[in-house]
């Protein structure tokens, strides 16, 4: 494979052991994938130690299908314990720690991490204290996507990613190479990201107009490309608000899916019971948290002690069948009469009982739970869900009302999730907007 200078620079820099940290960005198709690709290639050749890994689980599944090598989530590279939570708030009662720290460091030389901009300061210190010594750690992304949320709130809201770019061994990628020169996403990208207005070209639509929602669903009626599949995919800056992924998903399921074969409730937790769900055989759902093991406790062991408590060193790795990561999307090909769901999440169906048998080592009880509270309708999705992942056609929805959403990383980051096609439905205020704001506004405390 043929690579320019600034690739084949950031390959060198990332094989280097004595360069402690690499940092690698730059916009939507210049090759960060390739050089990770390339990166770990050689590390094998060379028999050096490495692990590959992403903030969430379906950007760590995404990383291992284009490279060929096995990648998990950041947390489970770390080994973090789950945290307890408050069943009627959703917060966390406990501190979720890392097993993986400076007493206790990783085995890997090197620690390549792809996704780099939605990690959180606090993720990425866990990371650096765990690293053994000498080891190194490589740090891939786009510095102009969406800011992790996590770092809202702090004194110095700076992404660690973009720290690490103010530092030595730095290389950002100039060129476009995704599907050649002339990509109207890649176009439309850049314009973005000068705050320069853009009109429709050859893979880019821009539908303007007031009645956002009623443009939606004109686009909806004339567009042949079949929005319930998982490799296309429509997109909202926001959760709530008139264009929300709460309403959206509500409106959507019915006129993509009106007659609801085998249609049953979801359970919710306590805090979210207002958002009842509905789902069906044919809906399109997304996972909203890493569930690395749906078996129950009994299965997961040959060996146990007196009390049912199983040795570590007995752990019978779970089958992907039985995992689901936070992310992921997938549409429901069956439901039983028990409310056991069949979700084809693409390349396996996962069997969602209604029932886990779990055990807490921190607490040292057993218990059961519902995984399938973590389920959610997915015909809407908002940014930072989709963030991590590639559709082959998107369609990203602005408007006023989600003003506090509305920022340029924000329409950056949504539109070039496509790969062959995006569509953008705002009216002009909105788009103004959002080429106008370098970063997404909270709403002032009342």
């Amino acid at each position: 494979m043929d690579l320019d200078a600034e690739q084949q620079n950031a390959i060198t820099m990332c094989v280097d052991p004595l360069k402690r940290l690499v940092a690698v960005t730059g916009e939507a198709g210049t090759g960060k994938t390739t050089i990770i690709k390339q990166t770990c290639d050689l590390l094998t050749q060379r028999n050096i130690p490495f692990a590959l890994a992403a903030p969430t689980g379906k950007a760590a599944r995404r990383i291992r299908e284009a490279t060929g090598y096995p990648a998990q989530t950041i947390h489970k590279l770390l080994e973090f314990n789950r945290p307890d939570m408050d069943e009627d708030t959703g917060e966390a009662t406990s501190v979720s720690t890392p097993n993986r720290r400076k007493d206790n460091p990783l085995e890997q030389h090197i620690i390549i991490a792809d996704e780099y901009a939605m990690v959180s300061t606090g993720l990425h210190r866990d990371l650096v204290s765990s690293l053994r010594h000498g080891a190194c750690l490589r740090v891939f992304g786009d510095i102009r996507q969406l800011p992790p949320i996590e770092n809202a709130d702090l004194a110095d809201p700076t992404s660690p990613f973009a720290k690490c770019l103010a530092m030595p061994n730095t290389v950002t990628l100039q060129n476009i190479y995704r599907q050649a020169e002339g990509n109207g996403i890649i176009e439309a990208a850049r314009r973005i990201n000068r705050g320069q207005f853009f009109t429709s070209n050859s893979d880019v639509r821009v539908m303007l107009g007031d009645a956002v929602l009623h443009t939606l669903y004109k686009m909806l009626e004339d567009n042949d490309t079949d929005w319930r599949t998982i490799n296309n995919q429509i997109i909202s800056p926001a959760r709530k608000t008139d264009i929300g992924t709460v309403r959206l998903n509500s409106i959507l399921q019915l006129r993509f899916n009106p007659d609801m074969p085998g249609k049953i409730e979801l359970p919710r937790n306590k805090w979210e019971v207002k958002n009842r769900c509905f789902v069906s055989i044919g809906d399109k759902v997304v996972c909203n948290t890493n569930s690395y093991d749906l078996r129950n406790y009994e299965e997961r062991y040959t060996d146990f002690d007196n009390a049912g408590v199983g040795y570590p060193h007995a752990y019978i790795l779970a089958p992907e069948t039985k995992q689901m990561l936070n992310g992921e999307v997938g549409v429901i090909v069956g439901i039983d009469p028990l409310g056991v769901l069949e979700i084809d999440f693409g390349d396996r169906v996962v069997e969602l009982p209604p029932k886990v048998h779990e055990y807490n080592r921190r607490k040292q009880f057993f218990f059961t739970y519902d995984p399938r509270r973590v389920i959610e309708l997915a015909y809407a999705l908002t940014t930072h869900k989709c963030q991590g992942s590639q559709y082959d056609n998107i369609a990203y929805i602005m408007a006023s009302c989600a003003f506090f959403n509305l920022s340029r990383p924000n329409l950056y980051t949504g539109l070039t999730r496509a790969i062959k096609h995006a569509t953008l439905i705002t009216d002009q205020r909105s788009l103004a907007t959002s080429l106008k704001s370098m970063g997404w506004k909270r709403k002032p405390k009342s």
